[in-house]
């Protein structure tokens, strides 16, 4: 990439619904502390960002950046760990100071690993002080315009937020 970003901050705001549906199993038992159902879970997620950053070229200035992303996943419980698959669209657009905006539109499909004290969603990490705390890192490769000449590259995203996730 022609700049370099700097991260400051990012703020997502998140809807985590779940169905869970629960069958027991022949070969399912009882322990004392754990009662092991065979569970799946359906998710839906909405997450809102906005953040801001500082590019190296003074042409661009300043940039802040919208995203929404819309994401369907499917978890297969385990004991301890929950694998499961994600797949959404993301639509971004970034603004610089000097009025320019390029909007951006694109798929994502994720894969993770869910425990008891962490929920990954394209590695995110949930614990128990916040109902919603994700680091989020993100490959993608984009279309880029550049004195009006296309081009591609790799883009690396980390982002910080805070949300509320809801269980049904």
């Amino acid at each position: 990439m022609k700049y370099l970003i700097f991260l400051l901050f990012a703020l997502s705001v998140g809807v985590f619904p779940q169905k869970k549906v629960s069958e027991k199993s022949p070969y399912d038992f009882d322990l004392k502390v754990n009662h092991l159902v065979r569970e799946q879970f359906y998710s839906l997620s909405a997450i809102y960002q906005i953040w801001g950053s500082f590019t190296l070229e003074p042409e661009y200035g300043y940039v802040y950046y919208h995203r929404f992303s819309l994401s369907i996943g499917y978890r297969f419980n385990q004991i301890n760990y929950t694998p499961f698959i994600i797949a959404g669209a993301i639509y971004q657009r970034e603004n610089f100071t000097k009025n320019t905006h390029y909007d951006e539109s694109y798929l994502k499909l994720g894969v993770g690993l869910e425990t008891e004290l962490s929920h990954n969603f394209f590695f995110n990490f949930e614990t128990s002080l916040l109902n919603y705390l994700s680091i989020n890192y993100s490959m993608r490769k984009i279309k880029y315009r550049e004195n009006y000449d296309f081009g591609e590259s790799f883009d690396y995203t980390v982002s910080v937020g805070i949300g509320y996730r809801f269980h049904f």
